[in-house]
């Protein structure tokens, strides 16, 4: 998986083929930037999903982006409409019978009203995040006062489309209590169920979990460095944390990885800062680094590289809201910082003491296999769709 969109659905779907009796049929839509090769997807997965994926093209282009200003429409939900798609939409859904349309995202509830017109499925968004929240947070950090002034107002759109859309499905899955609790908030009556995103544990089969602890501990981000609140953060972590970490300990390594690192990051690059990039297997790159940094200042839903984090094994530090979705409370090992001295301070701590880190190692690992086993959010979807009005 290149990024956490891409983890959460493929993963979503895989836990509801842990279930019995179940047919999926998949469509997906295949964007510039986030373009995948379905003949790179496990074999299996295609026949058993029967997946399905469509070209759409949802680059932001200038003109559309100012003409959109004079309509009521946010431009971010409006880059996600294309005939062709809602046309695939109309054939599936004419040809064969739904009992559920799970909209993997509020951006494809553009085709709501057509599905509603060809089908008596229920409709269920699974939300991945508030996402006017999440814009908003990213705002609160912007500086850019032109840019800022647009976004405010695809954002306030945003908005308005989210409350609109969570009253008009019949269901929403989101994958934090604190999501549901906002969403919740503008509608009421809407059924909601909070069912955080899975992990393969079988992909840990052959995992050597004890390499991570044979070398001098290094510290880590892995993450999509095309996704504001990771660039956000980052910016924040080389500004005003790695300084304080440097002047304690000068002799720390932290390695940043993630596909489209910006380029102005490659300048802070040094003995103590190395770049790595893009890297071709995650959980190889992973595999021998014990201490992961999520220091996300914006942002709404779950972490994907927490989930991933905690079922490695790994040692993690990370901010309240990179966090958010993990069960508090004294069995969750997460250490969590919210200012740059705690941040630095966190870091040290761990690198400091190997036994630590193996005790928060084993606490990570115990607690990823009671909350994040595909089979039980499987069943916990199904409940739900179960639940639901007919």
């Amino acid at each position: 998986m290149h990024d956490g969109g891409e983890y959460s659905l493929y993963h979503s779907a895989l836990s509801l083929l842990t279930q019995t009796g179940i047919e999926i049929k998949t469509l997906a839509i295949n964007t510039p930037k986030f373009w995948i090769n379905p003949a790179d997807l496990p074999l299996d997965f295609l026949k058993q999903a029967k997946f399905e994926s469509m070209y759409v093209d949802t680059r932001v282009k200038p003109l559309q982006a100012f003409l959109n200003l004079f309509t009521r429409k946010s431009y971010f939900v409006s880059r996600f409409y294309s005939e062709a798609f809602k046309d695939r939409i109309v054939e599936l859904l004419q040809s064969g019978t739904y009992d559920i349309v799970l909209l993997e995202h509020l951006y494809l509830c553009v085709y709501l009203d057509d599905i509603r017109m060809h089908s008596r499925a229920r409709v269920v968004l699974r939300a991945q995040n508030v996402e006017y929240k999440l814009w908003e947070r990213y705002l609160a950090n912007h500086k850019k006062i032109l840019s800022y002034w647009y976004l405010e107002i695809a954002t306030r759109r945003l908005g308005r489309f989210e409350a609109a859309m969570t009253a008009k499905v019949d269901g929403v899955i989101v994958l934090t209590e604190q999501d549901q609790n906002e969403l919740q908030a503008l509608n009421p009556g809407t059924p909601f169920k909070t069912i955080p995103l899975g992990f393969d544990f079988d992909r840990l089969k052959n995992y050597d979990f004890e390499a991570q602890f044979r070398n001098k501990p290094v510290v880590y981000h892995l993450g999509s460095m095309d996704w504001l609140p990771n660039i956000q953060g980052i910016k924040w972590f080389i500004e005003q944390v790695l300084p304080i970490i440097l002047l304690k300990r000068p002799d720390m390594e932290i390695r940043l990885a993630g596909k489209k690192m910006p380029s102005w990051i490659y300048k802070h690059q040094s003995k103590n800062l190395i770049i790595d990039g893009e890297v071709p297997d995650a959980m190889l790159y992973q595999v021998d680094k014990p201490i992961l940094i999520v220091p996300l200042l914006s942002g709404s839903g779950i972490r994907v590289k927490i989930i991933e984090g905690l079922a490695l094994g790994k040692t993690i530090v990370s901010t309240s809201l990179g966090a958010a979705g993990i069960e508090p409370g004294p069995r969750n090992p997460i250490l969590i910082a919210d200012d740059a001295e705690s941040f630095a301070e966190k870091i040290i701590q761990c690198v400091d003491s190997v036994d630590f880190c193996k005790d928060s190692s084993g606490k990570a690992r115990a607690l990823a296999f009671e909350l994040f086993r595909l089979e039980t959010l499987g069943k916990k979807t199904i409940d739900f769709f179960d639940e639901l009005p007919k």
